[in-house]
């Protein structure tokens, strides 16, 4: 396949992660949770295939205006975690951009139309927390090379998520000491912060990757559903999740993790 195929699904970060088992890099990172899928799934299941073509619709609807104002801005898409993002933000002027694009993103969603389901309407909402600081990446190869994000800066951001409400973008002390003081109140963002940082038109520049993305860097079963570019298709799975701790105390004192 070729280079710029494969480029969409690779975070810059881990395309210039180069062959460093670990980096370390300053930056904003934001966490975004979507919330109402889980009830809209549940409603949209009672229609079968139909239901399940129409959540597929609302997720590629709302996810990719969100994509596009984190990518206006500058942000990298590291990870997904079901109906959330794990946004980067380097390069200049970084908390500030990484604050308007979450603004953004929730005027985005605020936004989108709410869906019929069976008994009623659902609508999407998000919270989002954000930090600024040391972010750890560790580089793990398994069937693809993959750039995990650890640290206590990410265990930060998510705990500013966890605080903030449905609507809201909540920001730690350390990221609310580099804004302006207009920006943030009761470490909140406020909802005008779009139209004050307005005059500043470096917060709209995207962050150029320097790096090409490899191949190497998706999974082999995603390369072979992107060279055959397979029809879309809907399956009942089990899911699990593997909880790994430590990570935080590792990041800080032992630089191969």
């Amino acid at each position: 396949m070729s280079r710029s195929s494969i480029a969409p699904y690779v975070p810059a970060l881990a395309a210039e992660h180069g062959g460093e088992a670990v980096r370390r890099v300053e930056a904003t990172l934001v966490f975004a949770d979507v919330s109402g899928y889980t009830r809209l799934s549940e409603r949209l299941a009672e229609l079968g295939r139909d239901g399940a073509e129409v959540v597929t619709r609302v997720v590629n609807r709302c996810f990719s205006a969100l994509i596009d104002v984190i990518h206006r801005h500058g942000g990298d898409v590291v990870r997904f975690g079901g109906d959330a993002l794990f946004v980067v933000f380097t390069g200049d002027e970084h908390p500030r951009r990484a604050v308007v694009a979450s603004a953004l993103m929730q005027r985005a969603i605020a936004g989108l139309p709410s869906v019929d389901v069976p008994g009623g309407r659902v609508r999407l909402r998000m919270s989002i927390g954000a930090h600024t600081g040391e972010l750890v990446t560790m580089q793990w190869n398994g069937g693809g090379r993959e750039v995990l994000p650890v640290g206590a800066a990410v265990s930060e951001t998510l705990a500013c998520e966890a605080a903030a409400a449905s609507g809201e973008v909540r920001v730690s002390r350390t990221l609310q000491r580099r804004l302006p003081s207009s920006w943030v109140r009761d470490a909140r963002v406020v909802r005008n912060v779009v139209t004050r940082a307005r005059a500043d038109e470096t917060l709209a520049r995207r962050r150029p990757s320097s790096a090409a993305a490899l191949p190497a860097m998706v999974a082999p079963a995603l390369r072979e559903v992107l060279a055959a570019r397979s029809e879309p298709e809907h399956r009942a799975i089990t899911l699990g999740f593997v909880a790994i701790g430590g990570l935080d105390a590792a990041a800080e004192s032992d630089r191969r993790l």
